[in-house]
């Protein structure tokens, strides 16, 4: 109620073949290594805007995307990130059993040692995806923003990478990194990725292993 039929996109002629989209999720990759030129502002808000439109827990549209939409703040970003990283893993009381700690032990040496960027991969940037505790399904909402992302990036030449690392520092480790963001403290932050125009380009789709499937003809 009170939209315009005519903002709305028609659908006949629009919708993707059952190959393309096939080809196109078992096509996506990983993305690791990116070039330093940013994508251009239009592109960024085109992906959020779009993506926005996934579905969400009783219709609650409560993901908030927070992104850099330069090079320069992401770069700003990941020279924090590695200057905290330094400061935690000093601090004799952290688990040496945690995991976390481990893979971001690997990441502060390969980038202290040989300029290597484990945690964000030279990405010219950052998306977070959050949403308000108040919501039903927060985190299961952002996910599911956040696949939408990543196969409509991947389809515009846009390469994306699952970041656990990040979520790690600005979720688990250094909340107040989120806040200089812009992510709302009340959020739940769902996951983060990186994303930019990828350095590598693949000419094949991914062989997985056989799926884990269960089909129920019967209860």
């Amino acid at each position: 109620m009170g939209v315009n039929p005519d903002n709305s996109i028609e659908l006949q002629y629009e919708l993707p073949t059952a190959h393309s989209m096939e080809a196109l999720i078992k096509g996506r990759r990983s993305i690791r290594k990116y070039k330093k030129k940013a994508l251009d502002e239009k592109t960024i808000t085109k992906l959020l805007e779009t993506s926005f439109h996934a579905p969400t827990g009783v219709n609650a549209q409560g993901v908030f995307f927070t992104a850099t939409t330069t090079a320069e703040a992401t770069e700003e970003l990941r020279k924090e990130i590695y200057t905290k990283v330094g400061k935690l893993l000093s601090n004799s009381d952290f688990d040496e059993n945690d995991m976390r700690f481990q893979y971001l032990k690997m990441a502060h040496g390969a980038y202290t040692n040989h300029d290597m960027d484990i945690i964000l991969r030279g990405a010219p940037h950052i998306l977070v995806a959050s949403a308000s505790n108040n919501v039903p399904l927060p985190k299961e909402d952002c996910l599911i923003a956040l696949t939408t992302f990543d196969l409509l990036a991947q389809s515009m030449g846009v390469g994306t990478l699952w970041d656990g690392m990040l979520k790690w520092c600005v979720d688990d480790f250094f909340p107040e990194l989120a806040g200089r963001l812009g992510v709302p403290e009340d959020h739940a932050i769902g996951y983060t990725m990186i994303f930019g125009h990828p350095a590598v380009q693949y000419q094949r789709t991914v062989q997985r292993t056989p799926p884990r499937i269960n089909l129920v003809s019967k209860f």
